[in-house]
């Protein structure tokens, strides 16, 4: 349902999103021409097949993610770091960190980790991600996606596996996220990407970490320190952009991640469009 009101001489668009339709993804794209008010709408469902397209993908970046919304994270004062490298033994486990959620489901989208600045990662490498619940020294799996590193990850670096198919997670559990190196065409006189640890500034956690040759098992070797870590967390409803923002006029392209189809009670939308908030209307 979509409701538009004339008044021209503005140069932006208010969107505000209530809710989602009962599926895996919804675009909705609206197209405003210039600071006018022709405006016109166009809904597409998307529907994603959970486990169809499991290809993370991979970035790394000087400075650490933004902490936003629902988001996990640890910054705190780097005091030591973990060996990482595609071997047999201690250094070649997946290298993980648990995190409790809070009152609302989430979506996990991505992990970050940072590699020691004396060190660095060269392509190419292969990775296992990994999301499960933890009790105690069990991991009990519920996704996985792999992931190729094609560029230098350089020492000081941020480097952040971002999942395919986000992962739905429940309220007040304990979770495990892990990243198993799994190959490497670069020996290690090129790099070992140490990474960066704290002391136990995160409590809600701890890093561990579970099998070798970068393949975790249902067993993780708890610490009690954490890594440094950013996990992107959304909340299953919420819209991008935000909800209320007021953008500039253009092509703009709305999202939602949703629940996965015939899951949940049923829901609906309602988008308010336009070029001055004020003159908005029920």
């Amino acid at each position: 349902m979509a409701k538009t009101w004339p008044e021209s001489g503005q140069a932006s668009s208010e969107i505000i999103l209530a809710a989602v339709t009962q599926r895996s993804m919804l675009y909705l794209v609206m197209k405003t021409r210039g600071p006018s008010t022709d405006l016109f709408a166009i809904l597409a469902f998307c529907f994603v097949a959970p486990g169809l397209l499991d290809a993370a993908t991979m970035s790394a970046s000087a400075t650490a993610p933004p902490v936003n919304g629902l988001d996990i994270a640890n910054n705190g004062a780097v005091t030591g770091n973990d060996k990482w490298f595609f071997e047999n033994s201690a250094a070649g486990a997946a290298k993980g960190q648990t995190f409790t959620t809070g009152s609302t489901p989430v979506l996990l989208k991505s992990i970050t980790y940072q590699v020691t600045s004396s060190q660095k990662a060269e392509p190419t490498k292969q990775y296992k991600i990994r999301v499960g619940t933890v009790s105690g020294t069990s991991f009990t799996q519920i996704a996985s996606e792999t992931a190729t590193q094609t560029f230098t990850c350089n020492g000081g670096h941020y480097t952040t596996w971002t999942l395919t198919t986000p992962v739905l997670l429940a309220t007040t559990t304990t979770y495990g996220i892990d990243v198993g190196m799994t190959g490497s065409t670069s020996a290690w006189q090129t790099g070992i990407p140490y990474i960066n640890t704290t002391a136990n500034t995160y409590p809600g956690g701890a890093l561990y970490s579970s099998g070798t040759n970068g393949l975790g098992t249902a067993t993780i070797t708890a610490g009690t320190n954490e890594r440094i870590f950013h996990i992107d967390l959304q909340h299953p409803l919420r819209p991008s952009p935000d909800i209320g923002a007021t953008v500039p006029a253009g092509d703009l392209t709305l999202s939602w991640t949703n629940l996965a189809p015939n899951t949940g009670t049923d829901v609906w939308v309602d988008v308010w469009f336009g070029t001055s908030p004020g003159a908005r209307q029920n």
